[in-house]
């Protein structure tokens, strides 16, 4: 049954057969030593397969513990701080856009630096005013 799978193996023990006596048996051992040889190297590589997925498979191990607790901890902390970030901008973007629409309300001031510190100055007086009347004259 194992000879059969060789090709031209029945007809090499014919052959040997009705040559002599010992030259069919010699045949039979070295082909049973040559099979014998191929499945030790097939059972060799496999063995070192093995050991190599053994090895694999603790690495792989390593990396996703790294991905639960490394990675994913500094994806959540960089969405938080793109979330933060994304709410300040759009915080931003309103105080430009309302800064804008003030600028396209105001009139341009062509008083002189003097009438400015007059304004200022009566401004600010009115303020202190104010204050003062909100907090019983305390100051």
């Amino acid at each position: 049954m194992l000879f059969a799978q060789v090709p031209h193996a029945e007809d090499a023990i014919r052959a040997a057969v009705d040559t002599g006596r010992y030259e069919p048996v010699v045949l039979v051992v070295i082909m049973l030593a040559v099979i014998s040889f191929l499945v030790y190297l097939v059972r060799a590589v496999m063995i070192q397969a093995s050991e190599r997925e053994a090895r694999l498979a603790k690495r792989i191990d390593t990396l996703e513990d790294f991905i639960r607790t490394e990675l994913m901890a500094a994806m959540s902390e960089n969405t938080k701080a793109m979330l933060t970030m994304s709410v300040t901008s759009a915080e931003n973007a309103k105080a430009v856009t309302s800064l804008i629409e003030a600028l396209h309300t105001t009139r341009i001031c062509f008083s002189t630096g003097e009438q400015q510190a007059k304004l200022v100055e009566s401004i600010a007086n009115k303020v202190t005013a104010s204050i003062q009347r909100n907090h019983g004259g305390e100051t």
